[in-house]
């Protein structure tokens, strides 16, 4: 092209005589289209290497997302399929547990993968369909249950040892248990607790602050609300035991009043009969301190002669 520029000029002729665009316009826009490509290609090259680095992150969290809901799962269904001894449960949850604990270096190393992937602006996952969200569930859920489960088979263990229920009873508790540990969490709600109590024959309404309310109150020593398999057979077998011995009286007085150390009339109304009521009533001391209550533990050493 310069060539030919040269040679009409030669004859007096300029570039632009029959044309517009100079020689001097070609080059300089040859250049821009030049330096565009090279732009292109550079801004190209980077969008690929972070591309590439994206896809990284998201094979990489989806790899150990993958992994660690296998493994809550295999660990809640350890844990649901326990059975034999008390004692070799109890080592066996043991065990579990600190394989849980180990487990958090896993958890921890999610979060870091979100935390570079929320950086890089990376919103999907076509690898995986876990979440951090849902992963923290699954292992939130996954240390309550293991937790819970010790606590019950240390306690199952105590009442195992010291429970004057027979055998036969402890089985019947626990099937009953299980059978209205409709969410399988170890736990029986309010509901399930009262719907497990009228199936054993307890006289149950579900009316907010009655019986129920009072019971769960009583036996639910972490209060959540729920009822362990412990809580649960160890107010069954002060209801069940048909012991009548000052101490089995106290306790029951103890339940019935939410575990306070007096009992109130409305107490009382909720679970005996008008005449039993009237009775208790007449005969029970004043509670010191505190209007309207009733002594319920020198009421009971006078009926047994203390």
């Amino acid at each position: 092209m310069a060539g030919l520029v040269d040679e009409i000029s030669k004859h007096g002729v300029t570039e632009t005589t029959y044309s517009e665009v100079s020689w001097a316009s070609l080059q300089k826009g040859w250049a821009h289209v030049d330096g565009q490509i090279n732009d292109r290609a550079s801004a190209l090259q980077n969008e690929t290497q972070v591309q590439t680095a994206n896809e990284a992150l998201r094979v990489d969290f989806a790899t150990r997302a993958n992994e660690f809901h296998a493994w809550t799962k295999t660990k809640a269904g350890n844990i649901e399929s326990l059975t034999g001894e008390i004692q070799a449960q109890l080592d066996s949850i043991k065990h579990i547990n600190h394989e849980i604990n180990q487990g958090e270096d896993n958890f921890n190393a999610l979060v870091i993968l979100t935390h570079q992937l929320d950086a890089a602006g990376v919103n999907d996952n076509q690898h995986t369909e876990h979440t951090i969200e849902g992963l923290k569930s699954q292992w939130d859920a996954l240390n309550i249950l293991s937790k819970k489960k010790e606590q019950v088979l240390e306690k199952e263990l105590l009442a195992q040892a010291h429970s004057g229920i027979s055998a036969d009873q402890l089985k019947e508790f626990k099937e009953c248990f299980v059978h209205f540990d409709k969410d399988e969490d170890q736990l029986l709600s309010r509901l399930e607790l009262g719907a497990c109590l009228k199936s054993l024959g307890e006289d149950i309404n579900f009316d907010q602050g009655g019986k129920l309310d009072q019971i769960l109150t009583a036996i639910d020593i972490d209060g959540d609300g729920k009822a362990t398999f412990e809580e649960f057979v160890g107010y069954m077998e002060r209801v069940s035991s048909g012991s009548d011995t000052p101490d089995s009286i106290k306790q029951a007085f103890r339940t019935l009043a939410g575990d306070k150390d007096f009992v109130t009339e409305a107490d009382l109304r909720a679970v005996l009969p008008n005449e039993k009521v009237e009775y208790c009533l007449a005969h029970m001391q004043a509670y010191p301190g505190v209007p309207n209550a009733y002594d319920y533990t020198t009421f009971t050493d006078k009926l047994y002669g203390k």
